[in-house]
């Protein structure tokens, strides 16, 4: 049984990629979902030993995007962050904004990766994982890319890794529905 739900996960991760999806499109408050998602996520870090802190902003701009897959990204992200943090270890998820851009960091104080595999991560199938499928990243780079976001990471061996997601701020009215809420923004580090 173990086995069949780890091939239907392969299959919907890989139908995620092959298949454009149609998103339903609406106004998302990050915070909010990040809120929903460490709910979720609470019990495995329990479970594991692992100390998950939380610094959210109460609320931000919005995102125009589907809630849903924007969820599954940071589940992902943390269910990631948890699986390379040993017990007694901590994840930390934060959340600010500033300067028209809305700025997640999932930071872990796991095993770190090595620059050759950072390299890697968002190429189809590479996994470091015994049970891995090695599409999870891809899947949460695509979601993040087609959100307007950008993706950065940063991870030195032993002393853990540093996932900073970067979104625009919006207001309601700033999205033009002919454009699908894509707007230009620069992004600068």
């Amino acid at each position: 049984m173990s086995e069949l739900q780890r091939i239907e996960t392969i299959m919907t991760e890989f139908l995620m990629l092959a298949k454009p999806k149609i998103s339903s499109y609406e106004f998302v408050s990050l915070p909010s979902v990040l809120n929903e998602t460490v709910e979720l996520m609470q019990p495995q870090a329990t479970l594991c030993d692992i100390k998950l802190s939380v610094k959210l902003a109460d609320k931000g701009s919005v995102v125009y995007g589907d809630k849903n897959r924007l969820k599954q990204v940071f589940i992902n992200m943390l269910k990631n962050a948890i699986e390379a943090t040993t017990g007694g270890g901590e994840v930390t998820l934060s959340y600010n904004e500033g300067n028209g851009i809305q700025h997640i960091a999932i930071q872990d104080t796991g095993c770190g990766i090595s620059q050759d595999r950072l390299e890697r991560l968002n190429q189809p199938f590479y996994t470091t994982k015994e049970n891995g499928t090695g599409l999870g990243l891809v899947v949460t780079y695509k979601i993040i890319e087609e959100h307007d976001g950008k993706i950065e990471v940063e991870s030195e061996l032993g002393e853990g890794t540093v996932f900073n997601l970067y979104f625009p701020a919006r207001e309601a009215e700033d999205v033009d529905s002919t454009n699908n809420g894509n707007a230009d923004w620069n992004f600068t580090n």
